[in-house]
């Protein structure tokens, strides 16, 4: 198609291995077939790197939203839920009651807890979370479930890639029809640069070179690999000061 995003390109033979060269691996693993190298040109030319070459993994996206994305959410979801319960449910008897027994509590069949709380709004809320207190994995039902959201509000969320993540719309890989892809920054790995296949005949090579990152998109996953990198992270008491002298001021021009 003439207007197609033209994010990557196959390799070609004359192609030298870079940064943004992607690589596909002979595996059953769906999460491990294919990766993105991300040592810098610079050390590649200069041959900085030992011998080893550094990659991320790549998935589809249909990956990373089942096994990254909702799972993420549906966890934090729950445990803003179970946040706000033991909330209520301490009002509701005017005492705290201690984590142990506020899990003992969610175990316990509504009979039972009709007995301890007799308001049918808490125990509906304790009743509706018990399924997916023990879980570790969820499933795209227990995402509509949990987080009872619309599909526009679902697109926007999954759009917000965090920045160790890197959306590459097409892959050329004529094995499959996927659309779009996942980059996992900060999943870093190693490989022989000699165990990297550029040409093969025959039998499949363990891993072999099978498109390449072109710019400026080449250009921009080295600049999220480098922000991800060097983002320090500060004492939790710096961001309390520096919030409450920006609240104290802002009073002197908004009131």
């Amino acid at each position: 198609m003439a207007n197609q995003l033209l994010e990557c390109s196959v390799f070609e033979p004359s192609d030298e291995i870079r940064q943004g060269t992607i690589i596909k691996f002979d595996t059953e693993e769906a999460d491990e077939k294919l990766g993105i190298i991300v040592t810098a040109d610079c050390d590649i030319a200069q041959n900085k790197h030992g011998k080893y070459l550094s990659y991320c993994n790549i998935i589809t996206l249909d990956s990373y939203i089942r096994n990254y994305f909702i799972q993420k959410k549906c966890q934090k979801k729950i445990v803003e839920k179970l946040k706000s319960l033991k909330s209520q449910i301490q009002d509701f008897l005017h005492r705290e009651i201690s984590d142990s027994a506020f899990e003992q509590l969610l175990q316990y069949d509504k009979n039972t807890i009709k007995k301890i709380i007799n308001k049918n709004a808490l125990i509906n809320e304790i009743l509706a979370v018990q399924p997916f207190c023990q879980k570790t994995e969820f499933s795209i039902g227990d995402y509509i479930a949990i987080c009872n959201q619309k599909r526009k509000e679902f697109e926007n969320e999954v759009k917000n890639f965090p920045g160790d993540k890197f959306f590459i719309a097409n892959i050329p890989d004529p094995e499959s029809t996927n659309e779009g892809f996942v980059v996992n920054l900060r999943r870093i790995k190693e490989i022989k640069r000699d165990d990297i296949s550029v040409l093969y005949f025959g039998c499949l090579p363990s891993c072999f070179v099978l498109g390449k990152l072109n710019s400026p998109y080449k250009e921009k996953l080295a600049q999220a690999l480098g922000c991800m990198f060097s983002d320090l992270g500060l004492p939790a008491d710096y961001e309390n000061e520096r919030n409450n002298i920006i609240s104290k001021i802002s009073g002197d021009y908004v009131k």
